[in-house]
């Protein structure tokens, strides 16, 4: 009796697992989508995301553009108040949706273009992926905090305050002279 027991107990557990997870990770549709301001009415921008690289560069005239892709469960809010742009990633998810593979590299990444010293504040927060600065000057105050992913810049300049917080530290570029990475981190100025 008891040995019946046992795989009658075997096979509801394989049945019970094969339904739950052949109903998560199920395929998402990411579509693209696109945000655009005039730069003139943005002082300071926050992007706060997990698992996306982040691609910054320059933008040709004086408007910001941000481009992405979003599907229904994974979408970004996008707000525009008193001269602060945020960028926050949703995850509008059931927990048996996080079983599974994660989307295409392709839909976790965003692409923000700035107009040159329009910025004064920066904020950029992402985790699993890394931050790609093209040249670009922001006029204050720089912040990218990346956790397990790298940075890599080229000719980055923020006025006064620059600041890494991410844990494995990786630069790759040149900075402009910053007196902030260079006492905390040993960056020296051109390395």
């Amino acid at each position: 009796m008891r040995k019946i027991w046992t795989v009658l107990a075997a096979f509801m557990f394989s049945v019970c697992g094969i339904f739950i997870l052949s109903s998560c990770g199920g395929e998402e549709n990411f579509v693209a989508d696109s945000y655009s301001c005039e730069g003139s009415t943005v002082t300071d921008m926050r992007i706060d995301v997990a698992d996306r690289e982040i691609d910054i560069g320059k933008s040709e005239d004086d408007k910001i553009y941000v481009d992405f892709f979003e599907s229904e469960k994974e979408y970004y809010d996008i707000a525009h108040v008193d001269g602060t742009l945020t960028i926050r990633l949703v995850l509008d998810k059931e927990w048996t949706d996080f079983i599974g593979t994660k989307p295409d590299v392709q839909y976790r990444r965003i692409f923000v273009k700035l107009p040159e010293n329009i910025i004064k504040d920066l904020v950029v927060k992402t985790t699993n992926a890394d931050v790609n600065m093209q040249p670009t000057v922001i006029s204050d105050s720089l912040s990218l905090n990346v956790n397990g992913g790298n940075i890599t810049f080229d000719t980055l300049s923020a006025g006064n305050n620059t600041k890494n917080l991410g844990k494995r530290r990786v630069f790759r570029g040149s900075l402009q002279w910053t007196a902030f990475l260079s006492t905390k981190y040993g960056v020296k100025n051109g390395t």
